[in-house]
């Protein structure tokens, strides 16, 4: 009697046993099938106007092509004009005039978004900003910057404008400076093309471009195009853009402690 009601307990703990077991591998099953989109998307990607791809890995941005990885299963919120257009795929559109589309769902009409744009996958947020005017102490700063460039005329500031923003969650606003008096009718060797951050009434400077007779048929323009929060940790990172008569470079920055560093590896 006791050997068959060892046995019977025996059976009973098995059973158990093997329920457990199988709601523990349901329960995998689930939360891997749940978080695939996360899984896909460790990898994350940027795509700048249609013609400059980046991948965000490991703190870093790389260029790549639209042939280095397979962007079939990502979606891409993608911003203009200050408005989320919503969530698309991307592939390949055959056109000289704009290399990729996008669409809504898979085997739906393409659609090409107004320039300029940026399209994120959702591992990473557009922060919006105000431009503001400059004041009376954001020219005497700049006149303090100049002077190492024996520039002391500033003449007229065109597309100059200020960012006030906290770069890195400490509850206390940085300001970004882009700046030019750059004027294509009225050349002037005194023309410059600054991108600075004031922090803690420091200038760190991000980049400069500045008039020579070698350079003037290619004057780099600078601008602050973009602020992104690359990984969710509130450390925006700066998109400074620079564009002469014919193409477009972006360079991406982020705070660290007391300086400014990029992040794009190439």
């Amino acid at each position: 009697m006791k050997l068959e009601t060892l046995k019977k307990n025996k059976s009973i703990i098995m059973i158990i046993v093997g329920i457990l077991l199988y709601g523990i591998v349901m329960c995998i099953i689930f939360f891997n099938f749940d978080n695939s989109d996360n899984i896909h998307l460790q990898h994350n990607y940027l795509i700048i106007n249609g013609e400059s791809f980046y991948e965000y890995k490991d703190n870093q941005i790389t260029t790549i092509t639209f042939s280095d990885t397979d962007f079939e299963n990502d979606k891409f919120n993608i911003y203009n004009d200050g408005k989320n257009r919503g969530s698309f795929y991307v592939s390949k559109n055959g056109s000289e005039y704009q290399f990729i589309k996008f669409f809504k769902n898979k085997g739906s009409d393409g659609y090409i978004p107004k320039l300029p744009f940026i399209a994120l996958t959702k591992e990473i947020e557009l922060i919006n900003f105000t431009k503001e005017d400059l004041d009376d102490k954001d020219i005497d700063n700049l006149k303090e910057i100049l002077i190492d460039k024996d520039i002391v005329d500033i003449g007229t500031l065109f597309k100059s404008y200020k960012i006030n923003i906290d770069l890195d969650n400490d509850a206390v606003k940085e300001t970004i400076y882009v700046i030019s008096n750059y004027d294509y009718i009225n050349i002037s060797e005194n023309m410059f093309s600054l991108v600075y951050v004031n922090d803690d009434d420091r200038q760190y400077i991000l980049e400069e471009n500045y008039y020579t007779q070698d350079n003037i048929e290619e004057f780099i323009q600078l601008n602050v195009s973009y602020i992104l929060d690359l990984d969710g940790e509130k450390n925006y990172t700066i998109v400074v853009s620079s564009s002469d008569n014919s193409t477009t470079i972006n360079n991406f920055y982020l705070k660290g402690n007391n300086y400014y560093k990029q992040i794009r590896l190439d």
